[in-house]
């Protein structure tokens, strides 16, 4: 489970009683940023909203384009998100598994993006094809790179994160590809935290 539990009676405590005064808003628009507030309260996490984060980093307008155009695309989809790199060992041993990872979620609301670091296109679409995987590939520079590993604030690899269907950053995925065993408890991982959203 990616979210801390020390807290969470208080964080639905504090939410319902904070919240529940502004039942009777009816804009449709201040509805949906109250209830926004109120879900990052309950997890009891602080949720990164990823375009907005993006948007305030003093980067290159053409990197910064680029970047927020990938999650802008995305936006109203949950997505399951991989950083991986084909010199990375244990990233080179979940990728054979990912097609059953994909499988165990096919009944979920979810896409799946992988973001290759400092590899080739031609490799990362080879290893895209050979291992059969149902996902859309991005191969990065260095300078986007370091860009997303500031936004998603990691350094290893593989490194994997869950973002919901509203862009906002559902935290670190503890993932477990390198077996079938592994594959479901990460699947049933994903899933329930999809369903706490």
């Amino acid at each position: 489970n990616p979210y801390p539990q020390s807290n969470k009676y208080n964080a639905d405590h504090l939410a319902n009683q904070y919240w529940d005064k502004f039942n009777d808003v009816k804009d449709t628009f201040i509805k949906n940023e109250l209830n926004n507030d109120k879900l990052k309260l309950v997890q009891g996490i602080l949720l990164v909203d990823i375009i907005d984060k993006l948007n305030k980093m003093p980067i290159n307008t053409l990197i910064k384009s680029k970047l927020i155009s990938i999650f802008e695309k995305e936006k109203g989809n949950n997505l399951y998100i991989d950083f991986w790199g084909d010199w990375c060992i244990p990233c080179m041993k979940e990728m054979p598994n990912y097609p059953n990872f994909i499988n165990e979620l096919k009944d979920e609301p979810i896409k799946f993006i992988f973001f290759s670091v400092n590899t080739t296109k031609e490799s990362m679409e080879e290893i895209k094809n050979k291992n059969k995987i149902n996902g859309t590939f991005y191969n990065l520079t260095n300078d986007e790179i370091a860009v997303l590993n500031n936004v998603f604030e990691f350094q290893g690899y593989p490194s994997h994160f869950l973002i919901n269907d509203k862009g906002l950053s559902l935290g670190m995925v503890a993932a477990n590809l390198h077996s079938l065993e592994g594959v479901k408890s990460t699947a049933n991982l994903v899933k329930q935290t999809l369903n706490k959203k």
